[in-house]
């Protein structure tokens, strides 16, 4: 029963970090579409800005400075885009090692489950032993005094 104690109380800490790691995997499954769609506009974005700055540029000259402002700002933005970049990949990263850990709590509750039913199985041979002992006493016993009837002597 001790040993079984241990077993739940086991399951019940594998039970709770199991809900703990499926709320963190939850948590960055919603972080990361964001995380992609921000990526996704920003560059566009500048690159439209761009685009209707050069358009401009030709239209009116003295812009120009101006225009060498606003590409320094998107050399910035694509430095910042791959440190975004850089950090979906942490997260990746991350929710493939929450997923493997995933897959050694699941081992665990297997081995678990199959140390119960080895419990089981032994439990059920030593009744069946005990069993067959005590039928093998009584048969020896009815044995003995099918004799001694037998035997008047």
């Amino acid at each position: 029963m001790v040993e079984n104690g241990h077993v739940v109380e086991a399951n019940v800490v594998l039970q709770r970090e199991l809900t703990v790691v499926k709320y963190e995997i939850y948590r960055l499954s919603q972080i990361i579409p964001k995380l992609h769609a921000e990526r996704d506009a920003r560059p566009r974005d500048l690159i439209d800005r761009g685009r209707k700055l050069e358009a401009e540029l030709r239209d009116a000259e003295p812009l120009r400075a101006d225009v060498s402002h606003l590409r320094n700002e998107a050399q910035k933005l694509n430095s910042l885009r791959q440190g975004l970049s850089n950090q979906v990949q942490t997260l990746v990263e991350d929710f493939s090692l929450l997923r493997a850990e995933n897959e050694q709590v699941a081992a665990i509750k297997t081995d678990i489950d199959g140390m119960r039913k080895d419990v089981v199985e032994m439990r059920d041979y030593e009744m069946l032993k005990k069993a067959n002992e005590e039928h093998l006493i009584q048969k020896e016993a009815m044995d003995t005094l099918d004799t001694f009837d037998n035997n008047p002597n």
